[in-house]
């Protein structure tokens, strides 16, 4: 038994003197309750002297236990023993006993009496509590005079027993006189040291469920106790409490179960309630706790782990590889959640799911063709239902192609020799002469070995001579990655596509890019060109300045993308020139004006320069200034002199980084200095 600061009293009154009423989960000291069974007011109820219920009464042939709320024929409502004509040792008595788990400390006896006990008569009467006389226990003598308080059993203390009871007996060898004893109240004081006994109540309770959860919870809890269960609450973290009212009515001080054993019948939301990592997240406690009749308090806690996130998921890897790379690897990583990732599912080109778990995962991708690999990531936490915290599914594309190969070149067909002819063409009857291109093989000269027969000294012989012949050269096309097309004029641009193998790869579009060559290296798209059933294809690029041309394939379903090799177009600048005048005396003037087209000079740029000569060698006499639309205005001076001479004038461009065009002169115009008499 602890000691009595730290223990709560259950105080159990019978009989009909008032009602002490005590809140049942208050955590002040114990008081006095009363029961009432028995008294001008009182009814008990039947089941009280139930032996079940903690009354019970012995009886015997001549000796009774009586029980009045009020029945006829009692001196007044309560307990009496009485007996008349009894035989030696037959005896009656009432017997309080506790249920476990409490102990009756004190009693309190009001409007008690006796008669014709004690009195040498032969009837003798007793209290007792630990069992009664004898060795086990302790017992109070009745008064002999009829007064029950003299004994002083009406209200004693420190008992620390199980049960409490009071008896007559017959002590002669028979008993004619009349024998009673009466309580109309009794009061008992107990003690009850331990608080409701609290167990996880339902199915799926967060109570018993270990690691991390997640959700919606079922948090009841059922509680049981000697005195009953007055009271009781289970909260989590944040959360408003859930509990059991007070009974209603009040305690039934008339039992020792003064409460029914109930519990809390609750649920939790885990994702409205903070956490230690936030709302719905981190370290939360789960409390419960249950009073008794007495006011003993039992508390219960568990810290709950809770993670309502969403994992997150990334891939990453390669989206298109040749065939010839091998195995492909698809990266998945997880992340994102307080609990950590149980694993990553994925799936590719929508098969069987495969498991890893872990936080990363490496999914292999294999085969030519388009491939799709999804995956999700779940978390540590579960619901009720064992359902995990799953992210969103993230996918990725990869395409395994065959490598490609793309060829690009400026082509020329030789080996022919084509020219305009004149021929006679008949049509509608009528008879006309028409110009057509007619091709013939060209031929050249060969130096060829050659055996002959001759007569050498009367005799036949074969011998080797050397002689030239004329071979027809087939026409064949020659390649270049250079080509130099004149100002104005378009050209065209040839190709092959295959794959790396050399198979033609037909009907597949294909992107020539140009850039001009100014070195900024600005592409823009030229001409989209179908391959033909050979894989060959061919691009026409209109006038412009000098520029870098290649080709892209952007791929196909089962094809990688590949590009080509750049190749070079130069268009030489166009100049205009003229002068005026052309003929001009000693220690005159003139102007040479004109233009470069194409439609752009670089800022500050040198790029004109003057030339003349008088013969077919030229000389440089300058540089003069450009505007930026490309005109410009030469002023040239004369000295004095004799005689006639005939100059001529060209303007020329240089090459620049920057100027998109190659070197170009214009045509010479020819100035004559020295009036002709």
């Amino acid at each position: 038994m602890r000691g009595r600061d730290t223990v709560r009293r259950l105080m159990i009154l019978t009989g009909a003197v008032g009602v002490l009423l005590v809140a049942c989960c208050s955590a002040a000291s114990a008081g006095t309750l009363p029961v009432r069974i028995c008294g001008p007011n009182g009814v008990a109820p039947a089941s009280f002297y139930d032996p079940g219920s903690g009354l019970s009464s012995t009886s015997a042939p001549g000796v009774s236990p009586l029980v009045g709320c009020p029945v006829t024929g009692l001196q007044s409502p309560g307990l009496e023993l009485g007996g008349a004509q009894a035989s030696k040792n037959a005896s009656a008595g009432f017997k309080v006993t506790a249920p476990p788990g409490i102990v009756i400390q004190g009693i309190h006896v009001i409007n008690a009496s006796s008669q014709g006990v004690d009195d040498g008569a032969g009837w003798s009467g007793w209290f007792y509590w630990n069992g009664g006389p004898g060795p086990a226990g302790n017992a109070g003598t009745s008064s002999l005079n009829g007064n029950f308080h003299s004994a002083g059993c009406c209200s004693q203390g420190g008992l620390n027993s199980q049960s409490i009871g009071w008896f007559i007996a017959c002590e002669f060898s028979s008993c004619s006189q009349s024998a009673l004893v009466y309580v109309g109240e009794l009061d008992l004081t107990a003690e009850e040291d331990q608080g409701p006994t609290i167990l996880p109540s339902g199915t799926s309770s967060l109570w018993t469920q270990p690691g991390w959860v997640r959700g919606r919870w079922n948090a009841s809890i059922g509680a049981s106790d000697p005195s009953g269960v007055c009271g009781g609450f289970v909260t989590l973290g944040s959360l408003p409490a859930a509990g059991v009212a007070r009974p209603t009515p009040l305690p039934d001080r008339s039992r020792w179960q003064q409460c029914p054993e109930q519990g809390v019948s609750t649920t939790v939301d885990t994702s409205a309630s903070q956490g230690s990592q936030g709302l719905g997240e981190g370290a939360m406690s789960l409390t419960a706790g249950a009073d008794n009749a007495a006011g003993v308090h039992s508390p219960s806690a568990k810290t709950v782990m809770v993670d309502n996130s969403t994992p997150t998921i990334s891939l990453s890897g390669p989206t298109d590889a040749p065939v010839t790379a091998g195995t492909q690897y698809v990266t998945a990583t997880a992340g994102g959640s307080p609990s950590g990732i149980s694993g990553i599912s994925c799936s590719t080109d929508g098969g069987p799911q495969q498991q890893f778990p872990s936080t990363t995962a490496q999914i292999p991708v294999s085969g030519i063709g388009q491939h799709t690999v999804s995956c999700a990531a779940a978390n540590n936490a579960v619901d009720p239902a064992g359902n995990r915290g799953t992210s969103a599914p993230s996918t990725r594309s990869l395409k395994i192609g065959q490598p490609t190969a793309l060829g690009i070149s400026f082509s020329k067909l030789v080996g022919l020799r084509c020219g305009r002819v004149r021929e006679k063409v008949r049509t509608h009857g009528r008879t006309k002469l028409v110009r057509v291109v007619r091709c013939h093989p060209r031929t050249v000269r060969r130096r060829v070995v050659v055996s002959v027969t001759i007569r050498r000294h009367g005799r036949l012989v074969r011998v080797k001579r050397r002689r030239f012949v004329r071979v027809v050269v087939p026409p064949h096309a020659v390649s270049k990655t250079a080509k130099r097309v004149a100002f104005g004029h378009f050209t065209t641009v040839n190709g092959w596509l295959g794959t790396a193998d050399g198979n033609a790869l037909v009907g597949q579009s294909v992107r020539v890019l140009s850039a001009p060559d100014n070195g900024m290296g600005h592409f823009s798209q030229a001409a989209v060109v179908t391959t033909s059933a050979s894989g060959s294809w061919r691009a026409t690029l209109p006038a412009g300045p000098s520029r870098l041309v290649e080709a892209i394939y952007d791929g196909g379903p089962t094809t990688e993308t590949t590009s080509s090799v750049a190749v070079h177009l130069a268009v030489p600048a166009m100049v205009q020139i003229h002068v005026h005048p052309t003929v001009v005396p000693w220690g005159s003037h003139l102007r040479i004006t004109g233009r470069v087209l194409g439609g752009y000079i670089p800022p500050h740029s040198n790029v004109l320069r003057l030339l003349f000569g008088d013969g077919p060698r030229p000389h440089t006499i300058g540089n003069p200034e450009i505007r930026r639309d490309g005109r410009f205005s030469i002023p040239i001076s004369w000295s004095a002199g004799r005689g006639v001479v005939n100059y001529w004038f060209a303007v020329a461009t240089l090459a620049e980084a920057d100027y998109p065009y190659a070197r170009g002169v214009s045509r010479r115009v020819v100035v004559t200095v020295g009036l002709r008499r």
